[in-house]
């Protein structure tokens, strides 16, 4: 599901952020006030920065449960040579995808049946079922119409395994129902070794060229959960991706200056390896969609999303606000806009190793029993990964 949220550009630093969407969801009003800073770090920090909603995720509180606003679906029904074209193609993904699952795959299918606790997970013909239904697909999108279509698959009967193999290839199919390929995408199924790497589903983003075929998204899971996305435009030469500036990731989309093009929701390169969920979008940068194709991570738009994330610069790093500070997503917020207001790294560890030195004895981890904490060597790599771009004071 994507989540769009639009807030006000920079010329609009007083409105609240409008939501593009058919139904009604929160905002929450810019802060684009100069940045007051604290100099002495002994001092009460007089930065307060309040954790923002998520543009990505679900945050689950006692008695409550905060999402990103959803829009709804660019998805248009496909008629016409588009549905022939589509009706093609799935029944080609049919017929070359396996129904059955391997030989090799029945005993371990006969021992989850067997299982009362659910322990070994899905039975190997539901995750066949799955991983195959992303395939010939097609997603509807203006007068044309996305599909991953499958080019060959086939059971590697001489592994042990056996695991499923599949070349696809994200197609699309204009509007007289003929279709442009991009290059190979190699996905496989293997229940027994614990290995996948499957497509998701199409979506449809916006026509950022403005040449009448929609530019679309595609996510790739892998066996541990993990989605990247990537974004596709179409054109007479085939599929190819739109270049995006270096070390962005896909983490969702909103429309941040409010002008009808989507922007890119980024958790690159402020980020730190994933522990808890709110990890996932503690801080999230903005790549904003410019002209084209062309999309900046450090542009107006992009600076004065992160001015409404980081409205000041802290001197303090750790927090209780939500919970023992190597467990606050308030800490990594802080550590996250230190940076983005040029704090270098050793004033940044410095300050962190006087901090935490003063809490020793119980005060950082509190009561939790769990070894899945923000210890400064988890941060390290967010503490010195250069920022994007930097805020003035």
């Amino acid at each position: 599901m994507l989540s769009i949220l639009g807030c006000g550009g920079p010329e609009a630093a007083d409105r609240a952020p409008r939501v593009v969407a058919a139904d009604e969801a929160p905002s929450h009003p810019a802060q684009l006030a100069d940045a007051p800073q604290a100099t002495d770090p002994d001092l009460d920090d007089a930065c307060v920065l309040d954790l923002p909603p998520s543009l990505t995720a679900c945050v689950r509180r006692p008695g409550e449960t905060q999402c990103a606003p959803t829009i709804a679906s660019l998805e248009v029904p496909v008629t016409g040579a588009v549905a022939r074209t589509c009706a093609r193609i799935e029944r080609e993904a049919r017929a070359r995808l396996p129904r059955d699952i391997p030989e090799a795959w029945r005993a371990r299918e006969a021992q989850i049946a067997d299982e009362e606790d659910g322990v070994l997970g899905d039975p190997p013909s539901a995750r066949l079922r799955v991983f195959a239904s992303a395939f010939g697909r097609c997603v509807g999108a203006g007068e044309g119409a996305w599909v991953v279509a499958v080019e060959s698959a086939s059971v590697d009967r001489e592994a042990r395994e056996q695991p499923l193999r599949v070349r696809g290839r994200l197609t699309y199919v204009g509007a007289d129902g003929t279709t442009r390929a991009g290059e190979g995408l190699d996905y496989e199924l293997d229940p027994l070794g614990e290995r996948e790497r499957g497509p998701g589903r199409v979506h449809p983003i916006h026509d950022y060229d403005g040449d009448g075929r929609v530019e679309a998204s595609l996510s790739t899971h892998d066996t541990n959960g993990a989605s990247t996305q990537a974004l596709f435009t179409a054109s007479v030469e085939g599929v190819r991706p739109v270049p995006l500036p270096e070390g962005v990731t896909i983490d969702g989309w909103i429309d941040a200056d409010a002008d009808g093009r989507p922007d890119i929701v980024t958790h690159a390169p402020l980020r730190v390896p994933e522990c808890h969920v709110r990890d996932a979008w503690v801080p999230e940068l903005i790549v904003h969609a410019g002209p084209g194709l062309g999309f900046s991570v450090d542009d107006e738009v992009a600076r004065a999303h992160a001015r409404r994330m980081c409205p000041c610069r802290p001197t303090r790093l750790l927090s209780r606000d939500d919970g023992p500070p190597l467990f606050s997503s308030q800490t990594l917020l802080r550590v996250a806009c230190a940076r983005l207001y040029a704090t270098d790294a050793e004033t940044i560890e410095r300050r962190w190793h006087d901090e935490t030195r003063a809490l020793e004895g119980g005060g950082l981890f509190g009561d939790a029993d769990d070894a899945c904490a923000y210890t400064p060597s988890r941060l390290r790599e967010l503490v010195h990964t250069p920022p994007p771009f930097t805020l003035a004071p």
